[in-house]
């Protein structure tokens, strides 16, 4: 990790440690969500919901204002409130990334207890998420998305999708 790297890592750990929505963020993000799907964002950390409104609203300063784009935004991480992460574990996740992109490869996905308990989360988070929002009122491609918001392409009948996953990636990680 670079020097200017490393400074935007230790900004981004203090800003997610005081990061909470307002108010007028929540009752948007009520307006684009299915109740249910707004009932599992009010389970994630404020830090958490933080970031996904920022990742929404980076989104929508894209141009994107797809019903779908949107929820995908809000709800890509949803599958962190199944295990929570302290902010340790967060921490240990990124310096494990930043040595080795490849440390989450060979995790075993099954040991969610002790050190590697944030890795596992951050492998997994993707599946148990797109495995909760499939049990809400979402589209394939939203469930797809939030299934492939790390690694990987989607199957859908639009390259637009493709697009706006590329830029979620970028937009998540940016953050």
């Amino acid at each position: 990790m670079r020097k200017n790297e490393f400074l935007y890592r230790v900004g981004q750990f203090f800003k997610v440690l005081l990061s909470h929505p307002d108010e007028a963020q929540l009752k948007k993000v009520s307006q684009i969500l299915e109740p249910d799907q707004y009932g599992l964002f009010m389970q994630l950390q404020n830090s958490e919901q933080a970031h996904a409104i920022y990742v929404m609203e980076a989104i929508e300063k894209e141009g994107y204002q797809d019903k779908d784009f949107l929820k995908a935004a809000l709800l890509h991480d949803i599958g962190k409130i199944v295990h929570p992460l302290k902010v340790w574990e967060r921490v240990m996740a990124v310096i494990c990334r930043w040595i080795n992109p490849d440390c989450l490869d060979d995790l075993d996905e099954t040991d969610i207890k002790g050190w590697k308990r944030g890795l596992v989360i951050t492998k997994k988070h993707p599946e148990w998420g797109a495995d909760m929002i499939a049990n809400s009122n979402a589209s394939p491609e939203l469930v797809e998305i939030i299934r492939k918001h790390h690694e990987g392409e989607i199957e859908a009948k639009e390259p637009r999708y493709q697009s706006f996953l590329l830029l979620l990636r970028a937009v998540d990680d940016n953050n």
